[in-house]
């Protein structure tokens, strides 16, 4: 055996001139300043005049990743919305663009697992697309639910003393009280809940209708509701739940008084509803008449002389006027009870 030293260090060319190796591809070797020599004198050790091999850098395979929200579509474009590709190299700080499109192994939030990249294209970034390669394919795929909005159509009822809201259950050809948006092509669904609440009970104070719809969606035709957000609750737009009011008979009971006299006057009131009275639903409450009346005695009541009134924010008042019979000073005044006889 001989005992070689090796000084300097071999050159590499690119396209027939001296090339430092940065990028992947194809150099040829020179000589450049290395120096072999031997103490063995029997020897003289001189480098090739020509080099012919070559040294070969090979570009390096990416990782790539992917993801969008959910279109109904395999396809995934760099550059689309809601469409984001992560090139990570791998090699100090160099980044990559990317661009095209590639082909998922299927459309759905449950269900896609890899992507074919054969339809994009490495881009420079702060490294050469040319030293980089994508891999055939990748499993770091995702699609994530796409969100759908669910509100409540205007509401209206009559006041009931609750702030129960009665809704519609959708079907496959109506949507019911609720409106739907953010469904891809045919995709669609629809609302069963039916029980909803207006934030107050009061006609002056009504203005939404809220409904919790917990998991009662119900998908139209082939739609996957797993491909979709949906909402767990809906209301109406502001002021898109209104209460009209109910009615009420307010009526002036007949009285009776001698001339001079002022009648003891009293109604009552038909269409309370649920635990209201007469304080709470009404207010300003009165039965008048005109004072003139009391100055003679009558022969026979005087018909709608009283005059029943008030006001209600809750109730749609009707008045039902009494009459008023005034005896004079030496009269008896004799009033029939009620009675029941049976045929």
């Amino acid at each position: 055996n001989v005992s070689l030293s090796f000084t300097g260090s071999l050159g590499f060319t690119a396209g027939g001139s001296s090339a430092s190796i940065l990028n992947a591809g194809s150099y040829g070797y020179a000589a450049g300043n290395l120096a072999i020599s031997t103490s063995n004198a029997n020897y003289q050790v001189v480098i090739a005049s020509s080099l012919t091999n070559q040294y070969v850098v090979t570009p390096a395979t990416v990782s790539l990743s992917a993801s969008k929200v959910y279109d109904g579509s395999e396809i995934f474009t760099a550059g689309a919305a809601n469409t984001s590709f992560a090139v990570a190299t791998g090699i100090g700080s160099q980044t990559l663009g990317i661009s095209g499109a590639a082909t998922a192994n299927n459309a759905n939030v449950v269900g896609v697992s890899s992507l074919n990249t054969s339809g994009l294209t490495l881009a420079n970034g702060t490294g050469l697309a040319s030293n980089y390669v994508l891999p055939g394919s990748t499993t770091n795929v995702l699609i994530t639910p796409k969100s759908v909005t669910t509100t409540i159509a205007n509401q209206t009822k009559v006041y009931d003393t609750t702030t129960v809201a009665t809704l519609t259950a959708g079907t496959n050809s109506s949507d019911g009280s609720y409106v739907l948006s953010g469904f891809v092509g045919s995709d669609g669904a629809y609302v069963t809940q039916t029980v909803g609440s207006y934030n107050n009970a009061n006609v002056a104070n009504a203005s939404s209708v809220s409904a919790s719809i917990g998991s009662s969606y119900v998908a139209k035709g082939s739609t996957a509701l797993s491909n979709y957000a949906l909402p767990t609750s809906a209301s109406t737009a502001a002021g898109g739940g209104a209460i009209t009011p109910a009615s009420l008979t307010m009526t002036a009971n007949d009285a009776s008084t001698y001339v001079g006299v002022a009648p003891n006057l009293t109604y009552q009131l038909a269409g309370l509803l649920g635990g209201d009275t007469a304080s709470s639903a009404i207010s300003g409450a009165a039965v008048t008449y005109t004072a003139s009346l009391l100055n003679t005695a009558m022969n026979t009541p005087a018909l709608n002389a009283l005059t029943p009134n008030a006001t209600s924010s809750n109730y749609s008042l009707t008045f039902v006027k009494g009459s008023l019979m005034v005896a004079g000073n030496l009269q008896m005044i004799v009033n029939a009870g009620s009675n029941t006889a049976t045929y």
